[in-house]
């Protein structure tokens, strides 16, 4: 069993790092619109800016997080024995951590769960790039619009923060990764 590298750590710490500021810009996009629907037009540049910035965050996080996932599969005993003592030594509750070890059982592996992960930000990122986009251009023109990623995104976030803070041995990463698969019902 090989030892995840020190460049491979901080690979892993610099995509957890874009997947953690993604969901955080994501959920002050979706709060701002969950009640109006719209904005005030002084509240345009500000939204352009956290579009700009979300927009940039899609682009690079597919290409970053494969590092992982290579690391992961070269290595898959070793992430496994990680997994499992993170698991069972985290603060998260009993049931938590049962419904966490469901989720990478349904996926087969925490291998698996990375590689759907990763196909996942691959397919859906560009997609919703676009769809960014045009719900910013509404909002411009003083047209409503919601906020908030698809499901979909919310548990391959989730996913990819989990297995960067495996791989940065973070355990309040760990837990937060753990927290939004189990808030997105993945």
């Amino acid at each position: 069993m090989r030892q995840i590298s020190l460049a491979e750590r901080i690979g892993a710490a610099k995509v957890t790092s874009a997947l953690v500021t993604l969901n955080n810009l994501d959920r002050i996009w979706t709060k701002s619109l969950e009640k109006r629907g719209s904005i005030a037009a002084t509240d345009v540049p500000t939204l352009k800016a956290l579009v700009a910035r979300m927009d940039a965050l899609l682009a690079e996080i597919p290409d970053e997080f494969d590092v992982v996932v290579r690391a992961i599969a070269d290595n898959p005993d070793g992430c496994d024995a990680a997994y499992k003592d993170t698991l069972a030594s985290h603060s998260l509750a009993v049931e938590q951590r049962n419904r966490v070890h469901q989720v990478v059982g349904r996926a087969g592996s925490l291998v698996a769960l990375a590689q759907q992960a990763s196909a996942g930000l691959r397919k859906l990122f560009p997609e919703e790039r676009e769809i960014l986009k045009e719900k910013l251009d509404m909002l411009s023109h003083g047209k409503g619009a919601t906020g908030d990623l698809r499901q979909e995104n919310c548990c391959n976030i989730g996913a990819g923060i989990m297995i960067g803070g495996l791989f940065t041995a973070d355990p309040f990463l760990f837990g937060v990764g753990a927290g939004i698969l189990l808030a997105c019902d993945c």
